[in-house]
């Protein structure tokens, strides 16, 4: 009878191990000097004889707008003076994960940062689409950002089953037990988990926040206006914290190998033939290179190439004025011609939930379509998905919609080719010549022809590398 009641002891004691995990940390299991590793070292190696550049996207929605990221990136700038930071903003208030899911990957083509701040709320199934398109898509390496406080922290639930009658700290349910808040979940579990798979670094902005609060003996309404949305004191608080974490794994860098972008220099000569793998090349340099190279991808030149040809984001919507008025336009990859397309809307109803549009493009007049019905233009060239119009949801937002005959446009434009230069010093720049983007992610042969001023200024041929493949 004992050693039945032992079993029954063991069996028991495993059915609850089997259904509990640890809890995770809030950090995550991931080594930001690790997931930096390229971010870290380009800073710390930076010097004021031999200036780098390091390009900067953040992401999300409104947590992520400029009230924060402006003074955040001040501090950069003034803190690191010999890293020139090349910085965007492109988050969209309102718009959470399964939103952003249908502009992620438009957005991140255009910018092809070196690292990725992202906040979002939402789904946390699409928050991870969207992580896995940014690593699919870009080498960039990433930050993803915890929530800051907008209701009371809870101890980290260790859900699955307990065999206790009382719900654990944290927990809710019975038996089985789950995070009893969703922003403790997303936060503890979610973000860390996702990160902990896709190679992230977590900035712990959540439990900085709550120390903060502790510290000063506030409630959590005196950093927020209208929640979530902090105050004044909370976007300051909200740069700070980012700082502070970033400047130290800046002051703690040591040196971690990174596989993400690759460096080689040009053999001697003015003309060249390179192996290569990843989905994107440019030529670093000294001087604009415009006119002054010829080149060949897989014996294709970068007219030719599907990726060097990129949409821009449509018109933002007049009653919504940081909300693209169409999510995602996806445009045929053979669309290799430049110029201005425009939908114009016709019999709305009054919810907007029901309009026409006729679209017009480079070369004229390219169909008709409803606006509650997936579209494909006559000409095969543009598609727009019925979920992707923002009409609908704007007009019940703001309970005010666009007017009968509403133009929306949107470009194709050629994107290879010199980026802006940067300026490095007097008299000295950085100019990143784009000789491809958007290719499969795998092996390429580069051609190259050179005027002798052209090899003069070039430094060096980057190659990036998106840790997962397309």
């Amino acid at each position: 009878m004992r050693g039945r009641w032992t079993s029954c002891a063991l069996l028991l004691a495993g059915l609850s191990a089997c259904g509990e995990r640890p809890a995770p940390h809030p950090m995550g299991d991931t080594n930001p000097q690790s997931e930096l590793a390229r971010t870290l070292g380009t800073i710390r190696t930076s010097t004021a004889n031999q200036p780098k550049t390091l390009k900067i996207l953040f992401y999300g929605q409104s947590i992520s707008q400029p009230k924060w990221t402006d003074i955040a990136v001040a501090h950069l700038r003034a803190t690191y003076p010999n890293t020139r930071f090349i910085v965007r903003n492109l988050a969209i208030g309102g718009f959470e994960s399964t939103k952003l899911e249908r502009t992620v990957e438009r957005d991140i083509d255009e910018v092809y940062p070196d690292l990725i701040v992202f906040h979002a709320y939402g789904d946390h199934r699409a928050y991870e689409r969207v992580i896995k398109a940014m690593r699919t898509r870009t080498a960039a390496e990433i930050i993803v950002q915890s929530d800051h406080v907008t209701v009371p922290v809870e101890p980290i639930c260790r859900g699955g089953l307990h065999l206790t009658l009382r719900a654990p700290p944290g927990c809710k349910g019975f038996l089985w037990y789950r995070q009893n808040s969703w922003e403790e979940f997303f936060s503890g579990t979610a973000v860390p988990g996702i990160a902990w798979r896709y190679h992230l670094a977590v900035d712990p902005r959540r439990w900085g926040w709550n120390a903060y609060l502790k510290r000063h003996d506030l409630a959590i309404a005196d950093l927020l206006a209208d929640p979530p949305h902090p105050n004044d004191r909370g976007w300051a608080l909200m740069a700070r914290l980012f700082d502070a974490w970033f400047d130290k794994l800046v002051r703690d860098w040591t040196p971690h190998p990174q596989t993400l972008v690759w460096e080689q220099a040009l053999p001697p000569g003015n003309s060249a033939t390179l192996e290569v793998t990843g989905n994107r090349i440019e030529l670093i340099a000294s001087a604009p290179l415009d006119g002054k190279v010829a080149v060949l991808v897989d014996g294709k030149p970068p007219r030719d190439l599907d990726g060097c040809w990129q949409t821009g984001r449509t018109d933002m919507l007049p009653n919504v004025p940081y909300w693209p008025a169409i999510r995602r336009v996806t445009m045929s990859a053979a669309a290799h011609q430049p110029g201005r397309w425009t939908a114009i809307l016709h019999d709305l109803s009054p919810d907007q939930t029901k309009f026409t549009f006729r679209l017009y493009g480079p070369n004229g007049a390219d169909g008709q379509g409803d606006g509650m019905k997936d579209f494909v233009s006559p000409s095969g060239q543009v598609r727009i998905d019925a979920r992707d119009w923002s009409i609908p949801a704007a007009m019940a937002l703001k309970q005010q919609g666009v007017p009968e005959g509403y133009r929306i446009g949107w470009d194709r434009r050629f994107v290879c080719g010199d980026e802006p230069s940067t300026p490095l010093a007097p008299g000295r720049i950085e100019a990143r010549h784009v000789i491809a983007t958007g290719l499969a992610n795998g092996p390429h042969r580069i051609t190259l022809r050179l005027t002798p001023d052209a090899r003069a200024a070039i430094g060096a041929v980057r190659t990036y590398r998106p840790p997962l493949a397309d």
